[in-house]
């Protein structure tokens, strides 16, 4: 049962969406489905970032092995938080509205981590894979 619940609301769900894309009657199940999806998204960060910073503390604070990444874990967490968060360097839309501009418009603090640290990273990763998968092909 605890398992098959989960899946079957996944299951559920994912077959509105499709139907509500095909069928056009079915398009307010589609936006009452993706509200709750909204809700529950929401409510997995908040539960995610919660285990993160639990998980990597509890390690920080006892020094055991890799303490070190488990700071520079945290440390990355909140510093990527605090300017999605506050927007740091998002030009408003509207003047009178100062939170109306888009976290991601170019020379915000987060386009910049985005292009300029997790790009990179992606690339890394996806060329390490492909080296490995090449590897593991010619064994």
């Amino acid at each position: 049962m605890k398992s098959t619940l989960p899946w079957l609301i996944a299951a559920v769900t994912g077959c509105v969406m499709i139907g509500a894309f095909f069928v056009p009657p079915l398009k307010d199940w589609m936006n009452e489905a993706g509200g709750w999806f909204e809700i529950l998204a929401a409510l997995a960060f908040v539960l995610g970032g919660g285990n993160l910073c639990a998980q990597h503390l509890k390690k920080v604070a006892a020094r055991g092995p890799g303490w070190g990444y488990s700071a520079v874990t945290l440390v990355s967490f909140f510093v990527t938080l605090i300017l999605g968060l506050f927007k740091f360097g998002v030009v408003a839309d509207n003047p009178e509205y100062p939170w109306s501009g888009h976290h991601q418009t170019e020379g915000s603090a987060l386009w910049w981590l985005f292009t300029y640290a997790f790009r990179p990273l992606i690339s890394t990763m996806f060329a390490l894979l492909a080296f490995y998968v090449a590897s593991a092909a010619f064994r």
